[in-house]
């Protein structure tokens, strides 16, 4: 693992899923801009995912992640 990467980690939403079903891979009308800009400041990246499965319950488990330090959550899952 190299501790001097960082990440970028980004949430946009929530959209009634019927508003999504009429674009398939809805998600790529974001994340294509997103990594088109990452790249051209930063050069090519090594990874860029996205996508529109996190419903609500996902999502407020994901933002308790986010209010957590690293340490907690490797306490938590008691990960050395």
């Amino acid at each position: 693992m190299n501790k001097n990467k960082q990440y970028l980690y980004c949430l946009i939403g929530g959209v009634p899923k019927r508003k999504l079903d009429k674009y398939y891979g809805a998600d790529s009308i974001l994340r294509h801009p997103v990594r088109n800009a990452f790249n051209e400041v930063f050069g090519p990246d090594e990874v860029c995912v996205s996508g529109w499965g996190i419903d609500e319950e996902r999502y407020n488990l994901l933002m308790l992640i986010e209010s957590k330090s690293t340490e907690d959550l490797k306490n938590l899952l008691d990960i050395k």
